[in-house]
């Protein structure tokens, strides 16, 4: 009877033992911003911080194409379910003409902030306010600001698995 009595008082805590969940390394990201779509790879580097390099390219007609790519960081104010962040993005945008004209170069950069839902420690979903400042190419034709600098506010969605 001692026994039975101990195995049963035993075996909780070999259950638990065994339920050891995994902190996970990185990830992939998909950013929806309006036409946009850009993946990203988060990979933590704490508990509390993210680095995320990110790629994207999209083709608008009689335009030509444009490909980006940044790094984006994320320090995450809690550890719960709902996590909000802070965070910074840079990047460049190349597009390429389908004139004969030539190629440009912008860069983007700029604060966000952010809350990210984790269903579970490998799948989340957020949402993300940014104001970003846009240095021109001298060629640019975006917002016909050749040279210049514009200052926006954008609004971005995301899916998260995370490995």
């Amino acid at each position: 009877m001692k026994k039975i009595i101990f195995l049963s008082l035993l075996i909780p805590f070999l259950l638990v033992a065994e339920e050891k969940v995994e902190k996970p390394s990185m990830g992939f990201t998909v950013a929806v911003q309006q036409s946009t779509f850009d993946l990203q790879i988060p990979i933590w580097l704490s508990d509390s911080f993210i680095l995320a390099p990110a790629f994207g390219t999209r083709y608008q007609d009689n335009l030509g194409t444009e490909i980006d790519f940044g790094l984006g960081a994320k320090l995450y104010t809690n550890d719960k379910s709902a996590r909000p962040y802070l965070g910074l993005k840079g990047g460049f945008i190349y597009t390429t003409l389908d004139a004969a004209t030539s190629s440009m170069m912008d860069i983007i950069v700029g604060p966000s902030y952010g809350v990210e839902y984790f269903f579970n420690p490998n799948i989340s979903l957020g949402i993300e306010g940014q104001l970003n400042f846009i240095f021109f190419d001298e060629n640019s034709l975006r917002f016909s600001n050749p040279n210049g600098l514009n200052i926006n506010t954008a609004a971005v969605l995301f899916a998260s698995i995370y490995f």
